[in-house]
């Protein structure tokens, strides 16, 4: 996500953090678990698929929060909960990363609904 996006995200639901950086660890463990609570994975038409925290990190302009699900699943069966966009500012919009199989692929995903879909994905081949 946008760091500002997050910055804005983190300073709205918790009051610790008034004026948010997301360089402090304590920032990124924060926004982590807010994001963690609101993003899911499923398979349509079924319960959403437990994820595990792994951790975040600020790099440039983007902060990243990483979670695994164990498994085997179609990737462009997978839908991910737009949840957290209930409660961001303005038309935030985050790109969700899939990484399996050495191969990365992308979903670029606005305000529209409760699910996206991977059904319009773009493959992303991994920087060497």
């Amino acid at each position: 996500m946008h760091r500002h996006d997050a910055a804005e995200l983190l300073r709205a639901s918790d009051a610790r953090f008034a004026e948010p950086e997301l360089d402090r660890l304590e920032e990124q463990a924060a926004f982590a678990l807010m994001l963690e609570s609101a993003f899911a994975l499923k398979l349509k038409d079924e319960e959403p698929l437990a994820l595990t925290l792994v951790g975040a990190e600020a790099e440039g302009e983007r902060v990243y929060v990483y979670q695994e699900i164990e498994g085997t699943f179609a990737a462009l069966a997978l839908e991910a909960s737009q949840r957290l966009f209930s409660d961001a500012p303005g038309r935030t919009v985050a790109e969700v990363f899939l990484e399996a199989d050495d191969r990365r692929i992308r979903r670029v995903a606005e305000p529209n609904g409760d699910w996206i879909r991977f059904d319009d994905v773009v493959a992303i081949p991994e920087a060497k």
